[in-house]
């Protein structure tokens, strides 16, 4: 609109000046006295100048309106770069310079470059490129088993370096498609105000990177497709669609069966005919040889310094460039502050592509608010997780918490790691084929950087609660015996980090969480837990009974510490919280934890070489368990006692006994029999 203001002022400032000099010389003419030659030249040139600027106006005026408007969107691609003109333009790295209009009315450029810089656009992967021979490999089967179209996927969280492993790729297969290899940025992670590149725009990129001359303004979405195909029809065409957002974006490129495509994406889209290859990490190698490349000075800290970066590309990247340029920071320095403040520290670097956290929020700002609230709460989970324990952080049912997490799998923000057959573990406990969900390290920093005041804590209290809950499963399992017990055990294995982590949360936080957690593992702790941990476990319980002023659980802490380090081989200390146990207990009334704790100061007393104390001990113990009927705390008893007389010599009563004690373990199916009848063969008894 601006550009029509100037012509119309002349052609108005124009016809004013040729309207007053044709009127002044009509004065002129009709006047009764002779007119001087100073005033007719002044009409004759105001005349000649309103004509002129008139003309010139109208002349401008019919030039505009014929050339495209402002608005129009034009798109400028250059060799290896990026750049966006016009009002509405998007991004497209490309190897020419095209122009195009969406409306009727758009020129094209007097001056095409040379066919072959058009039609060849793959940037170079960078130079610093280290092969993943996994992925290619994995690229390779996927590319060449097709069966129609060459159809390939390249998915993977942001910064995993999909992008760099399709050119060097790519470039490997430029000569199966010598027509052309036309690489195009889909601008799948656009945000607001930008959008993703529509269809229709990629397709008049491609048509008019083969036919810069075509007139596509009166097209149809549909004739446009058509025109495409055509374009396509026939040629060895390698088609390079990078960022795409979803199949959407992408069907509608899909080219004749004699191309090919190869689509880069951190969303996991279905296609009819596409072979996906998920991009991961690199292996520890390949991190460090990387390093190396970057910064030579890295030396022996390249494995450190890698697993710090969680031998992420982008992340490696950075460090090593910031590295290469700032020779004033030492290794260790650098990692000290990498491990303290991670995201701050892999701030992008003067020659490093993309800043890490701006790539994460990419991703993470396509979530609804919900969504985000909900993955930031899996920064509480310090390993991989089972379905069940993220529906619990959510508090969610199963199948809800089935579809969040396959959404966010989808896009790329958390990944799904199947199950390793045969697994021992039940089906609801991440075992059973279900397969474990995992969140990267550096995203997790990202989640933790985003968190609101308060979400942790609330995430950090169902984490803990849950795994009391799965700690408390496992020993459920292991007493169930036989096929139970590798169960049990295999169980607490697989969840052991994050039921440590419930524990020391208990412990700072929750009181009655933390009493509970030792109670809910008694046998499976026993077998996977130093006996240092357990007491650290035990004295934290111990500390929060008391807080409560749960004299009950107390008693149980005191006699379990007893158990703990007895089994250290401290019996002396073994017995001052045996008789702290049985004193409570014995207020309390508890006569099950007296019969326990009795039994326990004789097997104490046994470890010191006092044996006729001992059998004191077992003595009382066994009053105690034949009045309350608990036959498994009467045969162990008996048990303790005949090993004890046999040891004093008393043979034939040790006998009796032990006998007796066999009795009760086969009536009650204990493993102590075996141990029962094994001692009287060693007695000489048949």
């Amino acid at each position: 609109m601006k550009r029509r203001i100037l012509p119309a002022i002349l052609v108005i400032v124009g016809s004013a000046l040729l309207l007053a000099s044709i009127l002044s010389a009509l004065d002129n003419a009709t006047a009764s006295e002779p007119v001087g030659l100073g005033k007719w030249l002044f009409d004759v040139l105001g005349t000649l100048l309103g004509a002129g600027a008139g003309i010139k106006g109208w002349l401008d005026l019919r030039q505009k309106k014929d050339a495209p408007s402002g608005s129009e969107t034009r798109l400028t691609a250059f060799d290896g770069g990026q750049v966006s003109t016009g009002a509405g333009g998007k991004n497209i790295q490309a190897g020419i310079y095209i122009e195009k209009a969406e409306f009727p009315g758009a020129v094209l450029p007097t001056a095409v470059p040379a066919v072959q810089n058009r039609l060849h656009q793959l940037p170079p992967p960078p130079r610093d490129f280290v092969e993943r021979a996994k992925e290619l490999d994995e690229l390779r089967q996927a590319f060449h088993n097709g069966r129609a179209a060459a159809l390939c996927g390249l998915t993977g969280m942001g910064g995993v370096g999909k992008t760099t492993l399709g050119l060097a790729f790519a470039r490997a297969l430029a000569q199966d498609y010598p027509d052309a290899q036309l690489f195009l940025d889909l601008k799948g992670t656009a945000r607001e105000p930008e959008q993703p590149l529509a269809p229709a725009e990629a397709m008049r990129y491609v048509i008019h990177a083969f036919e810069p001359e075509a007139d596509l303004r009166a097209l149809s979405e549909a004739e446009l497709a058509a025109f495409y195909c055509n374009c396509l029809d026939g040629k060895k065409a390698l088609l390079f669609l990078d960022n795409a957002r979803s199949a959407e974006q992408v069907k509608p490129l899909l080219p004749p069966p004699s191309c090919a495509v190869l689509i880069t994406s951190r969303w996991r889209f279905p296609l009819p005919g596409l072979k996906a290859v998920d991009v991961g990490v690199m292996k520890a190698d390949e991190a460090e040889t990387f390093l190396l490349e970057l910064c030579p000075r890295v030396g022996a800290h390249a494995a450190a310094l890698a697993k710090a970066c969680g031998y992420l590309p982008l992340a490696l990247r950075i460090a090593g460039s910031f590295l290469a340029v700032n020779a004033d920071w030492t290794l260790p320095e650098y990692l000290d502050r990498l491990q303290s403040r991670r995201l701050a520290t892999l701030a992008s670097a003067e020659d490093a592509e993309r800043d890490l956290e701006t790539v994460f929020a990419e991703s993470y700002e396509n979530l609804s608010e919900d969504e985000r609230q909900k993955w930031r709460a899996l920064a509480v989970f310090p390993a991989s997780f089972g379905r069940p324990a993220a529906a619990a952080v959510w508090d969610l049912d199963e199948s809800a918490a089935h579809d969040l997490l396959s959404r966010l799998c989808r896009y790329s923000l958390l990944d799904f790691l199947p199950p390793s057959p045969p697994s021992p573990l039940p089906l609801g406990e991440g075992g059973g084929g279900e397969g474990r969900y995992s969140l990267h390290d550096l995203l997790r920093d990202f989640a933790i950087s985003r968190l609101a005041e308060g979400e942790m804590e609330a995430a950090a209290l169902r984490h803990a609660e849950h795994y009391h809950q799965v700690l408390s499963r496992a020993d459920d399992l292991y007493l169930q015996g036989d096929e139970n017990i590798l169960a049990g055990l295999a169980l607490f294995d697989r969840e052991a980090e994050h039921i440590k982590a419930g524990q020391a949360w208990a412990a700072a936080h929750s009181p009655e969480l933390c009493s509970a957690y030792p109670h809910a593992g008694a046998y499976v702790l026993d077998l996977r837990l130093t006996p240092k941990e357990k007491i650290a476990w035990l004295e934290a319980a111990l500390q929060a009974a008391r807080r409560l002023h749960n004299r009950a659980g107390e008693g149980v802490h005191l006699g379990n510490l007893g158990n703990a380090y007895a089994a250290l081989g401290d019996a002396r200390q073994a017995i001052e919280f045996y008789e702290q146990a049985l004193a409570i207990d014995r207020e309390i009334g508890d006569r099950r934890g007296e019969g326990a704790d009795l039994g326990n100061l004789g097997l104490a007393y046994a470890a010191l070489g006092d044996a006729r104390q001992a059998i004191e001990f077992y003595e009382k113990q066994l009053v105690i368990v034949r009045e309350i009927g608990d036959r498994r705390g009467e045969g162990n008893a008996l048990f303790n006692m005949a090993i004890a007389l046999h040891g004093l010599g008393e043979k034939k009563r040790a006998i009796e006994l032990m006998k007796q004690a066999l009795a009760i373990f086969e009536t009650i199916e204990s493993p102590y029999a075996n141990w029962a009848r094994n001692k009287l063969k060693q007695w000489g008894v048949k």
